[in-house]
C-alpha cells in the first residue's frame, strides 16, 4: 500500500490512473510502454527536502504511481518517442504537439531552471510538458492550483478552483474521464506510417449544445467540427487590458458522405423525392467568426488550406485543422462548405450547401 494511500486523493488519482491505463493499453499501446515505475516514498521525500516545501498530494500521488516517461530528448523531432506524451496531443499546420508527464528528476531540474530565470514565478513546479516545452503545465505550490504556462510566466487556469479535492487531482481524474467516456479518441498526431497513436485533444464528442464538439447533417453531408483552446499560442492576458490581447482556438473539421441508407432515413422530405448522393467534391468555404462584443470576423475561399477533397457514399472521411485568434476569450463560429455533386467540373449536378455546426469558443474550465 502507498503512504497515505487511503486518502480520497490517493484512492481517486489510483482510480484515475486505472482508467488511463485501460484506455492506453486498448488504443495507444505504445504510450503504456513508456510509463516509468512510481517513485518511492524515500525519492519524494528527498525532492520535498530539496524544494524546501512538501508536494502537492495529488501530484505526489501521480508521481507514486508512475513516475513520469521514458521519454527521448524532447528537443529530438526525429524521434518518434516524443509524440507518445500521456496526456494526449494535437496537430495544426506543421506543428505537432503532445504533453507527457515529467519525472520527478525532470520536475525538480526545469524547477531549478524555472527560478533561475529573471522574471519567473518560482512558486510553480511544471509538471507535465510537450516536446521542445512549447506547452507546459505547473502546479503552484502555495495554494495547489494547474495553470498553464505562456513565457515566462503562468497563464491561464487549467482546472477550475474551489472544487473538492487538490486541483491536480480534479485535472488529472477530470482527463482520465475524457479517455473513459470517450471525448477523446486515439490517432496519429505525427503524419507518418509508424508514428504511435496519441489521444487527440480535438474532442469527438460532447454534452449539449455550447459543448466543444458539434455536428450538421445536410443532405447526407456531414460536418464535425470540435475546437481545441491554444494558450500557447495566446498573448499574455495582462495584455488584454493594452489592447493587444489575442485569444487562439484551433479547429478541426471532419466531412463525410452518409451511405445511401443513412441519406434515406435522414432524408427532409420538405426536400422533395428523395434523391442519394453518391459522390461530391467540396468547392469552397464559408465562416463567420462572432467574438463577443466584437465585430465579425470573415473568412471564405476555395476549398479548404488548398484542398478540394471528394467524398464517396459510405467512404471515408476526410479531417483538416486550422486556427482563428480572436480578441476576446469567448464568442462563436459558424460557417458553411459548398460542395458539387459528382466533381467539381461535373456540368448540370446539384450544388449542396453543407452547414457547419456553431460552435462555441471559450476558455476551457480545463486545459491539457
Amino acid at each position: 500500500m502507498f503512504a497515505g494511500g487511503c486518502c480520497p486523493v490517493a484512492q481517486a488519482v489510483v482510480r484515475a490512473w486505472k482508467d488511463i491505463e485501460t484506455w492506453l493499453s486498448k488504443n495507444c499501446p505504445q504510450i503504456i510502454r513508456t510509463l516509468r515505475p512510481g517513485a518511492t516514498e524515500r525519492q519524494l521525500r528527498a525532492a520535498e527536502a530539496t524544494l524546501g516545501f512538501p508536494l502537492p498530494p495529488g501530484l505526489r500521488m501521480i508521481l507514486r504511481v508512475h513516475d513520469g516517461q521514458f521519454l527521448r530528448p524532447r528537443g529530438r523531432w526525429q524521434s518518434l518517442d516524443a509524440f507518445c506524451g500521456v496526456f494526449g496531443g494535437y496537430s495544426l499546420y506543421d506543428d505537432y504537439v503532445t504533453m507527457g508527464l515529467l519525472s520527478l528528476g525532470e520536475i525538480l531540474a526545469l524547477s531549478s531552471s524555472w527560478n533561475s530565470q529573471g522574471g519567473r514565478d518560482s512558486s510553480s513546479l511544471i509538471f507535465a510538458c510537450s516536446q521542445g516545452s512549447v506547452k507546459q503545465i505547473c502546479i503552484d505550490k502555495v495554494n495547489g492550483a494547474v495553470a498553464s504556462i505562456l513565457g515566462q510566466a503562468v497563464a491561464f487556469p487549467a482546472a477550475p478552483e474551489g472544487a473538492e479535492g487538490c486541483a491536480v487531482q480534479r485535472w488529472f481524474c477530470e482527463y482520465a474521464r475524457r479517455l473513459r467516456d470517450g471525448v477523446y479518441a486515439a490517432s496519429p498526431i505525427f503524419p507518418l506510417k509508424r508514428s504511435p497513436s496519441t489521444p487527440c485533444l480535438y474532442p469527438v464528442r460532447s454534452s449539449g449544445p455550447h459543448g466543444p464538439a458539434q455536428v450538421a447533417v445536410t443532405q447526407g453531408i456531414r460536418v464535425h467540427a470540435s475546437v481545441l483552446f491554444l494558450p500557447e499560442y495566446c498573448s499574455h492576458p495582462r495584455d488584454e487590458a493594452r489592447g493587444t490581447q489575442a485569444y487562439t482556438f484551433a479547429y478541426q473539421i471532419t466531412f463525410s458522405l452518409l451511405s445511401e441508407e443513412e441519406q434515406a432515413a435522414a432524408w427532409d422530405g420538405s426536400l422533395g423525392t428523395f434523391q442519394p448522393l453518391l459522390a461530391v467534391q467540396l468547392v469552397n468555404r464559408t465562416w463567420r467568426f462572432l467574438p463577443t462584443g466584437h465585430d465579425p470576423i470573415l473568412a471564405s475561399g476555395p476549398g479548404v488550406v488548398g484542398l478540394f477533397p471528394q467524398l464517396s457514399a459510405g467512404g471515408p472521411s476526410l479531417t483538416y485543422t486550422s486556427c482563428t485568434q480572436m480578441p476576446c476569450p469567448t464568442g462563436r463560429m459558424t460557417g458553411s462548405f459548398g460542395f458539387k455533386e459528382g466533381d467539381a467540373e461535373a456540368q448540370g449536378t446539384r450544388f449542396i450547401e453543407a452547414a457547419c455546426p456553431t460552435v462555441h469558443l471559450t476558455i476551457p474550465e480545463y486545459i491539457y
